[in-house]
């Protein structure tokens, strides 16, 4: 039996489906729904999804298979067995296409996985993409979500409190170019400080990882605060930061038009 095997991403990452055995989502739908299709009766094509898939664009490419009459030419199992994505609770996005990842799946006490899931809808693509690699960015909000989603699921249990997350600090190793293809979130919990149940204290690392290989690796220090604390945190500190510029204003303003006048005697 031929067997081959081609990795399947989203129109949008095109440049990457340059690549031997990598087709995008248009060019698989043309070759299902083609006349001229000819493959030997022995061939097996097994298909696996990479990056950029909307829920709907995964349906419909399942189906189109499980209809096309060259559908005994592939193999889609893989296909089902895509993760569900996580939910808008957990990841704190209010539109499902910009959920980057997968819920969260516990591993150990303290480790956490779950697996990237890139809509080319999201926001962080809604201009171009450029070049072959995921931009630094898109891994940024995917462990920020996955931090998130780690917490909301697991950590904060028993309240029906709307929680906010603040950060303290963030930093990012990127170690090599990330690309469309399946890739894994590793969650750690390095500490942990729950002694105070409206100021829960937490510091992550999360790795990204394909084939194996860490592509970049994220430190996240943060506090989760119920959500009425934070809005009278940031009503008191804006009020501040208003009076300060009106404040600095005023100052320039008044030392302008001083030394203007000074210029003049």
């Amino acid at each position: 039996m031929l067997s081959k095997t081609l990795l399947v991403v989203s129109d949008k990452f095109h440049h990457f489906a340059i690549k031997n055995d990598v087709i995008t989502k248009s060019e698989l739908c043309s070759l299902l729904c083609t006349d001229n299709l000819i493959f030997p009766e022995s061939t097996k094509v097994h298909l696996i999804l990479g990056q950029g898939f909307s829920d709907k664009a995964l349906r419909h490419i399942i189906n189109l298979l499980s209809t096309s009459k060259h559908s005994k030419y592939f193999d889609f199992k893989m296909l089902d067995f895509v993760p569900k994505r996580a939910s808008k609770q957990l990841t704190h996005k209010h539109k499902a296409e910009n959920i980057l990842i997968s819920q969260p799946q516990r591993q150990s006490e303290s480790i956490f996985k779950m697996e990237m899931l890139i809509d080319e809808e999201c926001e962080m693509m809604g201009d171009h993409q450029t070049g072959l690699h995921i931009q630094g960015m898109i891994l940024v909000e995917a462990a920020r979500q996955a931090s998130m989603a780690v917490i909301e699921h697991f950590l904060v249990k028993n309240t029906d409190e709307k929680l906010y997350f603040v950060f303290n600090n963030l930093n990012v190793n990127y170690n090599r170019f990330a690309f469309p293809l399946p890739t894994t979130l590793k969650v750690t919990i390095t500490k942990r400080d729950e002694s105070k149940e409206k100021r829960r204290h937490y510091i992550m690392s999360v790795d990204v990882i394909q084939c194996g290989n860490i592509s970049a690796s994220l430190s996240l220090d943060g506090t989760m605060m119920p959500d009425k604390r934070v809005l009278n945190m940031e009503n008191r500190f804006a009020n501040q930061s208003l009076d300060e510029y009106k404040r600095h204003i005023a100052t320039s303003y008044i030392k302008e038009h001083v030394s203007v006048g000074a210029g003049h005697a």
